[in-house]
């Protein structure tokens, strides 16, 4: 008693802990030093998720010696920033953008664009489209129905009013090759940029010279077509992508003046003064190449922008890989229009050259029909060989008109557009639709 009496008072007056026995609750409590603590060792049984040690913002990197987690230095961390990654997409996954088949009023307006900058020259083929500039429907039709205006220049408003409903004239440019005149409308190309807000987009018209639209290949470059250009005629088309093959006269005949900087310029003012508005380049024959590279370098350029291609009877313009580069970009969407019996469509034919994007080709047999491919899956090839001796006396004064009477029939007489999709993506027998509105198999 006396003992425990003195233990008792040598004790210090600070409060201590004690801690008990739990086997023997009689037992009296033994102090407990909390100034030379030593921490328990791991446990041996502890699951990993337990194991695993909690990581601190801010707090320096500990030596886990015992712990079998992999440490996370900064040499692991990703060294390339996040403004530089840049998304793709491919064939197989390809973006919402990049399927979306167009209505046949939007078509028909695109075919109306070309039709106007390649007849405006049969009016008066002087005539300074920059006067346009800045007018919109009001004061085009004031123009049109002016005492004051030129007679022969109304047919070129009304056929600029046809158009659309509240086209704008943002722009228009021209190039000429490096020993040629740009006041000579028939040996210059040309581009017009219109825009429209109730489709929200910002459209640019390619018109090629005169020879080059009647026949966009000659036969001489037809011969040399092969697979000799691929390896030989490479192009940077996007700074961040491999060169590609394009094939040699097209490219050459794109980038032999400024026509490009020019487009490009305005595009660029124009998307930045409007935030919500698509690009749509448009063009026909050998401006439906002009119209393919500019939307494939503008898309490859601005990924923040969404930029569709509406080309019509275009031939080939390029090799394998820059099919696959063009469809690889997730805000660019390639729509190539055919009519039947155009036979520029499959020029270059040789195997070297391929189409990019989605074909929708139109049949006139007893109706007007439509069918599309995606990525042209399921249509059939035409085989290689040297293109046909029809070719060397066919004209193209009339094709543009065929396309407009086509897409005409479609709009006015109600004949069904592209109504289940692409080609082998049809609902058909033995396939529903799911909640979700996707696709089943009912096996």
């Amino acid at each position: 008693k006396k003992a425990r009496n003195v233990i008792t008072n040598s004790q210090p007056s600070s409060p201590r802990l004690s801690m008990v026995d739990a086997n023997n609750r009689g037992s009296s409590p033994t102090p407990l030093d909390v100034d030379n603590l030593v921490p328990p060792p791991p446990l041996t049984g502890a699951s990993p998720i337990e194991a695993q040690p909690k990581i601190i913002p801010g707090a320096p990197e500990l030596d886990l010696t015992h712990s079998q987690s992999k440490q996370v230095t900064p040499k692991q961390q990703p060294s390339t920033p996040v403004e530089s990654t840049v998304l793709r997409s491919s064939e197989q996954d390809p973006s919402a953008h990049q399927i979306e088949i167009p209505s046949a009023e939007e078509f028909l307006m695109h075919l109306r664009a070309c039709h106007f900058l390649d007849t405006y020259r049969i009016v008066d083929q002087n005539y300074d489209l920059t006067e346009l500039i800045g007018m919109g429907r009001l004061q085009l039709e004031a123009l049109a129905d002016s005492p004051n205006s030129a007679t022969q220049h109304k047919p070129i408003l009304k056929s600029l009013l046809q158009i659309c409903s509240d086209v704008f004239v943002e722009g228009f440019f021209v190039s000429s090759p490096p020993d040629g005149d740009s006041n000579d409308p028939d040996h210059r190309m040309e581009a017009i940029v219109l825009s429209s807000q109730k489709f929200r987009q910002f459209m640019v018209i390619y018109r090629g010279t005169n020879d080059l639209q009647i026949k966009p290949i000659r036969n001489r470059e037809q011969t040399g077509g092969s697979e000799r250009y691929v390896s030989a005629q490479q192009t940077l088309v996007a700074p961040d992508m491999a060169p590609v093959s394009i094939f040699p006269p097209f490219r050459d005949k794109y980038f032999s003046g400024n026509l490009e900087t020019q487009v490009f310029r305005k595009l660029e003012e124009l998307s930045e003064r409007h935030l919500f508005c698509d690009v749509v380049t448009i063009g026909h024959s050998f401006g439906a190449v002009l119209a393919t590279l500019g939307a494939v370098r503008f898309a490859s350029a601005h990924p923040m922008i969404r930029v569709s291609c509406h080309a019509f009877g275009s031939p080939k313009v390029g090799a394998q890989d820059l099919k696959q580069m063009a469809n690889s970009l997730p805000n660019l969407k390639m729509m190539r229009v055919e009519y039947a019996g155009d036979p520029w469509v499959h020029a270059p034919d040789t195997g070297t050259w391929a189409h990019m994007g989605h074909s929708l080709v139109v049949t006139t047999d007893n109706t007007c029909t439509v069918r599309a491919y995606r990525f042209d899956k399921g249509r059939a090839s035409r085989g290689g060989g040297s293109m046909p001796a029809f070719h060397k006396k066919h004209k193209r004064v009339s094709e543009l008109r065929k396309y407009i009477h086509a897409m005409e029939q479609f709009t006015s007489l109600g004949l069904p557009w592209v109504t289940n999709g692409f080609e082998g993506e049809n609902i058909g027998k033995g396939v529903t639709r799911g909640t979700e509105n996707e696709k089943r198999l009912v096996v």
